[in-house]
């Protein structure tokens, strides 16, 4: 199975709240601790086999599985337990939440995530409406990591080139600063552009772990073996 670490997933809107903590992340100072800037922190630890996830944040989200996504314990990245994904249906939704809604504001988000087979794998994703043109996903491309931001077109789709090997983990950060969007990888920056266009209130879910354009079916699942 495809594995995602023990701090695989952690959103920072710092135009929503005071960053307390801080620790260097991909480049750019997040937050380390639960604060009000921490908006999602899913730590996947816990019982081997548990289908339980729980938010860490300040103000914690409901977490659902689908397919048989669960907790494992035979590797992790901190902690001793990963999220374990196996590439045929298997994913974590998050419902809508004005915390997501980053507009022009600074934000953060980054995981660990140690893949077992590479292709097109839909990461993080959150849809809007029922064209399957709106949408904001990150993902994996064979040339190496891309971010979409759509409405109705796209609006911006940065690819960071990158080579990749199957079982190392990678430490990976979509950041905004001003007007300037970044990826990281293992904190050394790999793509940047600049664009002062506002990141779109999407209404549908945070879905993590596969590619999610409603209405159509949802792909791209982290892959298995």
């Amino acid at each position: 199975t495809g594995q995602v670490s023990s701090l695989p997933l952690q959103l920072v809107n710092r135009s929503a709240g005071t960053i307390t903590g801080t620790a260097e992340v991909s480049g750019e100072s997040v937050a380390s601790l639960p604060d009000d800037a921490t908006k999602l922190l899913l730590q996947m630890d816990g019982p081997n086999g548990s289908t339980k996830f729980s938010d860490s944040a300040a103000a914690a989200k409901s977490i659902s599985t689908f397919g048989d996504v669960h907790i494992g314990t035979t590797e992790s990245k901190f902690g001793s337990a990963a999220a374990s994904f196996d590439g045929n249906g298997d994913y974590l939704t998050v419902p809508d939440s004005p915390d997501f809604d980053f507009g022009s504001g600074d934000f953060t988000v980054d995981f660990w995530v140690k893949f077992n087979s590479l292709g097109t794998v839909g990461l993080w994703s959150q849809p809007s409406g029922s064209a399957g043109t709106s949408f904001a996903a990150f993902y994996l491309v064979p040339t190496g990591w891309q971010f979409a931001l759509a409405n109705g077109s796209y609006l911006i789709d940065p690819v960071a080139l990158d080579s990749l090997t199957i079982g190392n983990w990678y430490h990976v950060a979509l950041v905004r600063h001003g007007n300037e969007w970044m990826i990281y990888r293992d904190g050394v920056l790999k793509r940047s552009i600049t664009s002062a266009t506002s990141y779109v209130d999407y209404s549908g879910p945070f879905t993590i772990g596969a590619l999610n354009r409603l209405p159509f079916a949802i792909e791209a699942f982290v892959n298995g073996s």
